[in-house]
Parts: C-alpha cells; sequence; structure tokens
C-alpha cells in the first residue's frame, strides 16, 4: 500500500490572489473587442479606397504608367528641339560667316583691280566690268566721274563719247539696247545706267526718252567683231 504524501501544513495554506492593478483591467477591456474580430472577414466598404487601390487596385497603376511614359516623351521632344536649336542656331552663324567672307574677297577684289583699261577688248571684259560694278559702288562713281571730264556741246554727242571710250564698235555690235536673236539686251545694265546718271549730271535739261533713243542708235550703226 503506497504511503499516505502529507503535505507540509505551512505549504497547504492557500496562497492569496494577487491584486489586479488598474492598468491590467484597461488592457482586458481593450482587449475583448479585438478578440471578437478575429473571425470577422473584412469588405470592401471597411477598406479605404486608395488602400484598395494599392492592393488590388489597376487603375492607378496604369494612370502611372501613363503618366511615366508621357514625362519621358516630354523629356525626348524637349531634347529634340534643344539639338534642332543648337543645329540652326550652327547653321545660321556658318552662313553669316561665309557670306562676309565672300563680300569681303569681292569687294576687295573689284577695289584692288579699281577701273579696267579702257576702251574694253572684248565681250568677256565687259562681262567682268558689270560684275565690279554690282559689287562696288564706289567703282560705278569713278566710272561715272570719268565720263563727266569727256568735253562734248550736248547730250547726244556725249552719249557716243562715253559709249566709245568704253566699248569699240567691235565689242558694241554684240549688243543692241533691248537685244535681239542675236545680239544681247545692253539697256538694264549697270553701264548703261552709269551713263544716263553722267549725262543727266552734265545735261540735266535732256528729255530721257530723247536720251534712250542716242543710245540705241548707237548700237544699231556698230558692227560685231569676233569675241
Amino acid at each position: 500500500m503506497p504511503e499516505e504524501i502529507q503535505c507540509d501544513p505551512e505549504i497547504s495554506e492557500e496562497v492569496p490572489a494577487l491584486p489586479v492593478m488598474p492598468e491590467e483591467r484597461e488592457c482586458e477591456r481593450q482587449s475583448g473587442p479585438e478578440e471578437v474580430l478575429v473571425g470577422r472577414t473584412s469588405t470592401p466598404e471597411d477598406i479605404a479606397p486608395e488602400e484598395l487601390g494599392a492592393v488590388g487596385g489597376s487603375e492607378p497603376a496604369l494612370t502611372l504608367s501613363t503618366q511615366l511614359k508621357e514625362s519621358e516623351e516630354r523629356v525626348r521632344a524637349e531634347e529634340r528641339m534643344r539639338r534642332h536649336s543648337l543645329l540652326i542656331a550652327e547653321l545660321r552663324a556658318e552662313v553669316s560667316s561665309l557670306t562676309a567672307e565672300r563680300d569681303t574677297l569681292m569687294q576687295a577684289h573689284a577695289l584692288r583691280n579699281n577701273l579696267p583699261t579702257f576702251p574694253l577688248r572684248n565681250v568677256g571684259e565687259f562681262d567682268r566690268l558689270e560684275a565690279h560694278l554690282l559689287l562696288c559702288e564706289e567703282m560705278r562713281e569713278k566710272l561715272k566721274q570719268s565720263f563727266l571730264q569727256l568735253e562734248a556741246d550736248d547730250a547726244k554727242s556725249f552719249v557716243r563719247k562715253a559709249l566709245r571710250s568704253v566699248l569699240p564698235d567691235g565689242v558694241a555690235g554684240h549688243f543692241t539696247l533691248r537685244g535681239t536673236l542675236m545680239k544681247r539686251a545692253i539697256g538694264q545694265s549697270l553701264f548703261i545706267k552709269t551713263i544716263r546718271d553722267a549725262v543727266m549730271e552734265k545735261f540735266p535739261n535732256t528729255d530721257p526718252h530723247s536720251l534712250s533713243n542716242f543710245i540705241s542708235k548707237h548700237f544699231c550703226c556698230t558692227v560685231s567683231q569676233k569675241r
């Protein structure tokens, strides 16, 4: 027969319960509702719209992707515009530089040559004279002053002397005032304009129509030579 275990009288005494602090009672009250909600299934109404979109919504994600694409496209477009602007500016600067260089060289060439030796020997020399007159206003003025030094009693004789001082009959025969199938027009050249200016300065009462007749008749009376 097993021995009966005897308890120590001091140990068998009932241990007094520990007092419950107020803070512990408050925690028990707060933890009660949480235990009730453990088995509850959340519904869409319980979740905020922004939380729903962040969890599984596709529309905000698509909007963000679209915004990123638009932003990248704007950046690329701005970069293209910047490169195009720089290229246009460089081309304009290069064109301006080349134009200025061309004008400087051509003017220097015209001034260096000054007026050619008269009378001209062929049509090629006349074309070079026209090119110089076109580029250099100073040369046009020098040519007019050279005409004004000619001695003449009237506009008709002055025109004849001015034309022959530059264009001998053999060269003048390749031209007429208005041009024909076989001859070049000279009426709109700077050379003829310079003669007109000289006539009107030396003989201011000259009728412009009569002046045109003087010039036209001169070319009609000349005979061309080989170029």
